[in-house]
């Protein structure tokens, strides 16, 4: 059974110290399939964006080589 992988190649960026949250924006077809996640929760949709990402991030693994992704 292969595992669960979030596949990112390293790239760096600044953390931001605005308490209120930044903005940021995504693809039609990811902010509609928010929009149906959120229609069938009782989450707000800044909260199950931030879910999200917390798994992708728990889930991380960093490539450094493109078209590297093979199945395990």
């Amino acid at each position: 059974m292969a595992k669960d992988r979030f596949i990112l190649e390293p790239i760096k960026r600044g953390y931001t110290d605005n308490k209120h949250g930044e903005t940021v924006r995504v693809q039609m077809k990811a902010y509609n399939t928010l929009v149906d996640m959120a229609n069938e929760s009782t989450m707000s949709m800044s909260q199950i964006v931030s879910k999200a990402i917390m798994f992708a991030h728990e889930h991380l693994e960093y490539g450094y080589e493109r078209g590297n992704e093979e199945d395990e």
